[in-house]
């Protein structure tokens, strides 16, 4: 039997499991964050997280790292039921069956058909108590990247946007820059890192010459990974860079190639240039020459000229799952109309821009009963900066479900 259960301690060892697993964020790829914390009479005695595609799991990097004597009768936590599969790494449940412990703690389910609650059997047939559904819903909104390309085979696209109150992003004489303060454009910043790609439109590109990378002092997780690294001797390197991708249908971007190589060229990951069969063939080798991808698609009718949605399939199958795109205007619109923003961050700033360049334009519906809704998941301030954060339906439903799922086994 799988019990449920709802103990303060559990909720807060699994709630630094979750951190653990937070590390990951931009460097798993297709595979899920996962954090498991090992504790004994109320005391961590071990820690794993998955931080790398391919890498060690969380479960077998705590096992490993961990004297068995430490692991005998103590109680795991774990973010995400431990797989039961060969996959680049091997089956974590059997080793977690073998290595001593009491009790099993695991938030959600694992969605892939290949683990799926087989996991939790393994633990059980080993002798040992599971409880499920702990933190779960921190657990999913954690992992939401992985359990959308799970099921819906691309990537898990959020639209950042920041605005004034009268809902326009740039002045009348175009500027646009630094609408919100300091700690609203840190926290975008800190979700650049945890992202595996950051997209923007040709628009954006050619009138700001972004460098879409991350800029951020020591925040709370460098000081995490030092800790365990001496505590626990795991090496928590800090996340890959995001790949930089500009929607380009024609490449015209290829006017600023010291803006891809170069000593003039800033820092960050690689870019990619989505672009479509009209661009010109010598514009495709100067990118490439430049050290950027070009990845060529069908022509698209419309303002982007590029099948968003195939895009996005392909990025999904590149490793690049948690997606989050920055705009313009014009691009969030087509998306939102397309219904490919599964999660909406808009910033609103106590400012009146007054321009005539509004963060969304018209979506083409007649009235407020067609109008699509969304889910509403925080909203939080940032000295004067307002955070509204929601979710599409489809991906709140999906979320719902996983949640469901862990909490009533």
């Amino acid at each position: 039997m799988v019990f449920f259960m709802c103990k303060k301690t559990d909720q807060k060892f699994m709630r630094f499991a979750l951190r653990l697993a937070r590390l990951g964020a931009g460097s798993t790829g297709l595979n899920p964050r996962v954090g498991a914390v090992a504790v004994r009479e109320q005391r961590v005695v071990g820690a794993g997280t998955h931080l790398a595609f391919g890498g060690p799991h969380a479960e077998g990097l705590l096992i490993g790292s961990t004297a068995p004597e430490l692991l005998r009768g103590a109680t795991l936590y774990v973010t995400l039921e431990p797989c039961s599969h060969q996959g680049k790494q091997p089956p974590c449940a059997p080793s977690v069956a073998n290595a001593g412990f009491e009790r099993v703690v695991v938030a959600l389910i694992d969605p892939n058909p290949l683990v799926s609650g087989q996991g939790l059997e393994i633990l059980q047939r080993g002798g040992l108590k599971v409880d499920l559904g702990v933190c779960a819903k921190d657990a999913a909104s954690l992992n939401a990247p992985f359990l959308w390309s799970m099921k819906r085979k691309r990537a898990f696209v959020t639209l950042k946007m920041a605005s004034g109150i009268d809902g326009r992003f740039a002045a009348a004489d175009g500027s646009s820059q630094w609408i919100t303060g300091p700690r609203a454009r840190n926290l975008v910043h800190q979700w650049r890192r945890s992202s595996d790609a950051i997209v923007v439109g040709r628009g954006t590109f050619m009138a700001d010459l972004p460098s879409l990378n991350v800029r951020l002092g020591e925040e709370p997780s460098e000081q995490m990974r030092r800790k365990l690294k001496a505590r626990f001797q795991i090496d928590a390197r800090s996340p890959k860079p995001p790949v930089r991708v500009v929607l380009d249908s024609e490449c015209r971007c290829a006017e600023h190639l010291e803006h891809f190589c170069g000593d003039k060229a800033p820092k960050g990951g690689r870019w990619v240039i989505a672009c479509n069969e009209s661009a010109a063939e010598r514009r495709i080798i100067s990118l490439q020459e430049a050290g950027a991808e070009c990845w060529l698609f069908p022509r698209q009718s419309g303002a982007r000229g590029i099948p968003l949605p195939e895009l996005f399939q392909k990025m999904a199958g590149s490793g690049l799952i948690d997606v989050m795109c920055e705009g313009g205007g014009s691009l969030a619109t087509e998306m939102l109309k397309d219904n490919l923003v599964d999660r909406l961050r808009l910033f609103v700033a106590p400012i009146l821009p007054s321009g005539d360049r509004l963060w969304v334009g018209d979506m083409g519906h007649q009235s407020l009963s067609s109008a699509p809704r969304r889910r509403l998941e925080r909203v939080k301030i940032y000295d004067d900066d307002v955070l509204l954060e929601s979710l599409s339906m489809d991906a709140a439903s999906l979320l719902d479900q996983w949640q469901s799922e862990a909490t009533k086994a």
